[in-house]
């Protein structure tokens, strides 16, 4: 078999990301960082990371992983790209052998160009369309606990503000009363999340990418949504609750300078116009440089930085300054103390090729050491075609091409960074769920609902999701690609596991039987008799009769 020479082995030369990559004589991009913002009780905060993977950047790395590619299709050493060699230009990031091929850009190579129009692809209009065609650099992956997972705090959130106001805290029981499939008047967890997906992956911590996350990374295309929760979720007029519209650097959590080069009408408040513009290049309250590793001392680290010269005219750049470094290390960000770790994640291949090459045997019905377009399905490699692995486009699929394509895949999913924020609080379903018994009894629903105050950390009688979280961990990592996904069997048998529920073995005869849920209380719906019985036998008046209420009835 011909093998291309194109890809086959120099995603391994252009790319070891633990390692770094040869030495090129371009300029280096320069790295602005990534703004990520935290939704704190009292005001946001924006935290501006910037992560080197040796002694480079992401934006390098994806820069010269992209001068790699160019190298080999630049047959002629000209530095540029034309006709014959442009029409072998990878359309999603992968170089192929075969023009023709969907892959490939083909007679639309033209396409590409940018400036100047020379009828040519410079190393500049290449390499934006490869970082084009790649994810976002920089993710942030919010995981909570599984908590058998019920999402409870979205469904009392009625205007979806991420707050739970007084009102809406009242109407609680009346908004999930729907929900009460059985009518035993407890809210149980499968009740709750009726519709789980039983081949959706699980996890002992379930990944969330939730709008209403209290972390979210800042970019161009979501700037619109962040702006808009931003200002509701912290916009309060000067002696006011109620919102008028315009953000202040007090309520940003600034000092005034920081909002001056957004404040075009310098008032000392943000429209939303203004704000905007804010949002594409604010000012963070928090600088963080993670080595990973550091290349003086070979270690991972997280500093925080102080920036001189921010704000200063006379400044003639900012330098940052280290102010403290550790891994993990503390973070205050409003009163916050979240460890950040950094995490050094080297390219591992080898069990990803292992799995797959006992695969291509099985699926190599005919034992001719090579897969057809009909044998391919038998793979089963995760967002993967037959077209995508057969590199030289001959209609057979070698084994040294699927170890070609699990290597680009996973180098490509390294050349971004995912900073995972987790979190050992508890949801509010757990709260509420008091004798952990996966439903939520009316009796906890109402004791629980006093006790959410507790949580009202900033004191303005709404609940944020925040508020309830308990401490963030932060941890940076370069990403990976996961083509195994194996369930253990405790997570397999999470799926199916609804509420626990124990016969009471306290009170009456008669009152064991009434308590129609079991939840060890029998309610006004529960109970058989009238009114003034109830009313009798409820001697806390608390709308339920418990067993040492029903005891004292037979004495």
């Amino acid at each position: 078999m011909k093998k291309p020479t194109s890809l086959r082995w120099i995603l391994v030369a252009a790319v070891m990301i633990s390692g770094g990559f040869v030495a090129a004589d371009e300029k280096d991009a320069a790295d602005d960082g990534h703004v990520v913002v935290f939704f704190a009780p009292a005001t946001p905060v924006f935290v501006r990371f910037h992560v080197n993977l040796g002694t480079q950047n992401i934006r390098q790395i994806r820069d010269r992983y992209a001068a790699q590619i160019f190298k080999t299709l630049d047959k002629d050493k000209n530095d540029k790209l034309t006709d014959g060699e442009a029409q072998n230009i990878p359309s999603y990031g992968r170089v192929t052998a075969d023009p023709k091929r969907r892959n490939a850009a083909g007679k639309n190579w033209r396409e590409l160009e940018t400036t100047p129009k020379d009828d040519a692809i410079s190393i500049t209009e290449f390499t934006n369309h490869v970082i084009g065609a790649m994810a976002s650099p920089f993710v942030v992956s919010m995981r909570t606990k599984q908590a058998l997972s019920v999402e409870l705090f979205p469904k009392l959130d009625i205007n979806s503000d991420g707050q739970l106001s007084p009102e809406e805290l009242l109407k609680a029981r009346e908004t999930l009363n729907k929900l009460d499939r059985d009518d035993d008047g407890a809210f149980s967890n499968v009740e709750l999340q009726p519709f789980r997906d039983p081949n959706a992956r699980l996890l002992t911590e379930r990944e969330v990418e939730d709008s209403a996350a209290a972390f979210q990374g800042l970019e161009e295309s979501n700037i619109d949504q962040i702006g808009l929760r931003l200002i509701k979720r912290y916009d309060r007029a000067k002696g006011s609750d109620r919102p008028d519209g315009l953000l202040s650097a007090q309520e940003l959590g600034l000092p005034k300078q920081a909002i001056k080069h957004a404040d075009r009408d310098s008032d000392g408040l943000l429209t939303s116009k203004e704000f905007k513009q804010f949002l594409k290049h604010p000012t963070a309250h928090v600088e963080l440089l993670v080595q990973l590793p550091n290349p003086r001392t070979r270690r991972t680290t997280v500093s925080v930085m102080k920036v001189v010269g921010e704000g200063d005219k006379n400044a003639k750049q900012r330098q940052p300054q280290v102010m403290a470094s550790g891994n993990p290390l503390d973070v205050d960000l409003s009163g916050w103390k979240v460890p950040v770790r950094g995490r050094r994640s080297r390219i591992r291949f080898a069990d990803n090729v292992s799995f797959f090459k006992i695969r291509f045997r099985q699926a190599d019905g005919d034992k001719n050491k090579y897969l057809s377009a009909t044998e391919f399905g038998g793979l089963q490699l995760p967002s993967a075609s037959f077209d995508d692995v057969d590199q030289d486009g001959d209609g057979k699929v070698f084994v040294e091409e699927i170890t070609a394509y699990i290597q680009q895949r996973s180098i490509l999913s390294q050349s971004r960074i995912v900073m995972t924020v987790t979190q050992d609080g508890q949801t509010l379903f757990e709260i509420l769920d008091k004798n952990n018994d996966r439903r939520i009894s009316p009796r906890e629903f109402g004791e629980g609902l006093e006790q959410l105050k507790a949580h009202d950390q900033d004191q303005d009688r709404s609940l944020a999701a925040v508020e309830l979280v308990g401490n963030y961990q932060i941890s940076i990592a370069p990403g990976q690609t996961e083509f195994l996904t194996i369930q253990t069997q405790a997570q397999m048998m999470a799926q199916t596991n609804g509420p626990r529920i124990v016969d009471p073995t306290a009170g009456p005869a008669w009152f064991r039987k009434m308590d129609f849920n079991r939840d060890g209380d029998v309610s006004r719906r529960e109970f058989l008799g009238n009114d003034e019985a109830f009313k009798k036998l409820d001697q806390d008046n608390d709308g339920l009769i418990d067993a040492s209420e029903a005891d004292a009835a037979g004495k």
